[in-house]
């Protein structure tokens, strides 16, 4: 496991490298989360909206349709 990895995402990162592992969110939680420095706020408010992960990233304040 890599040093830069903080400790408590390193459980994460060790279900993403195992090969019998396919889950999507996951993946996408892992790729996240390296791109803003292991700083699940930063996920939450990307602003990156040319990042084709953008509308499926995790930590998301859900927003509740009124109809």
């Amino acid at each position: 496991m890599s040093d830069e990895i903080p400790i408590k995402y390193q459980p994460l990162f060790s279900r993403i490298s195992d090969k019998n592992n396919n889950s999507k969110a996951d993946a996408i939680k892992g790729f996240c989360l390296r791109c803003v420095g292991y700083q699940y706020k930063r996920v939450k408010h990307c602003s990156t909206i040319n990042c084709p992960l953008h509308k499926v990233r995790p930590f998301q304040v859900k927003i509740k349709n009124e109809n």
